[in-house]
């Protein structure tokens, strides 16, 4: 199970910005990095769903990819260790089926879903082989998992989160009290990969994205973001130290 201290944190820190998250990060321009997953699902989800499918959103936040999967013809799903996130995406999106769960013990029967789409939600479970075999289980055999994970072979994934993150807490901490801080844990693909084929899942494709080179402010510069996309884009060596990774696998 996923340690209660940073379930908690997580659960107390979305009481007090679900309401302002898929606004800030999806409507106001204000993250570049997120919005560049975004389009990445988008593009990923329109070649691969099919309609009549089920898919859960695992992690969903409020919501954030359901409006892209309804107008799929797809039956939508969301999961998330927040009611209160669940609860501004139905205010967002109309009615839901959705639940508040823990990733690492989901109340779904073996085999529901076609797809099952965990989109920076499985970097914050320290139980993560947990989650993971959650995630296989409840996919049909032949069904699809998309997933992303923070790289940690990426020099910009280190900056952010050894340095402009520790002390963006500290100074929460210190203007409000707000120790609602939790961790992100950082993974490497191959490893990533060794945990699906051991649960009995097939990787049929990897794409790193969101450039890894340089951290924030920088990485907030759309000018420098794009451009340095695109070089990543065309160098191998580069592509790989990108901040994020995502994942397709096929359940066998």
């Amino acid at each position: 199970m996923m340690k209660t201290d940073q379930k908690q944190k997580i659960v107390n820190s979305f009481k007090a910005r679900s309401e302002t998250y898929f606004r800030d990060n999806y409507e106001l321009d204000k993250n570049i990095l997120r919005q560049n997953r975004y389009r990445l699902i988008n593009c990923k989800l329109k070649a691969l769903l099919q309609p009549g499918w089920n898919v859960l959103d695992c992690g969903a936040g409020p919501a954030v990819f359901a409006k892209m999967i309804k107008e799929r013809s797809v039956q939508y799903f969301a999961s998330d260790i927040s009611s209160h996130n669940l609860h501004q995406g139905m205010l967002r999106e109309g009615n839901l089926n959705c639940v508040a769960a823990d990733t690492e013990m989901l109340p779904f029967q073996n085999g529901s879903f076609h797809l099952v789409l965990s989109i920076g939600s499985l970097e914050y479970i320290p139980g993560l082989q947990n989650a993971l075999a959650e995630i296989v289980r409840i996919t049909k055999p032949g069904g699809l998992i998309i997933a992303t994970f923070a790289n940690k072979h990426s020099p910009s994934r280190w900056w952010n989160e050894k340095i402009v993150i520790p002390l963006s807490m500290l100074k929460k901490q210190l203007k409000n009290g707000n120790t609602n801080a939790y961790s992100r844990y950082l993974q490497s693909c191959r490893q990533i990969e060794t945990m699906f084929n051991q649960r009995g899942a097939e990787i049929r494709e990897r794409v790193f994205y969101n450039q890894g080179l340089l951290g924030y402010p920088v990485s907030n510069i759309k000018i420098v973001e794009d451009y340095l996309e695109k070089l990543s884009q065309e160098n191998r060596l580069i592509n790989r130290l990108n901040s994020e990774f995502l994942i397709i696998a096929r359940k066998k």
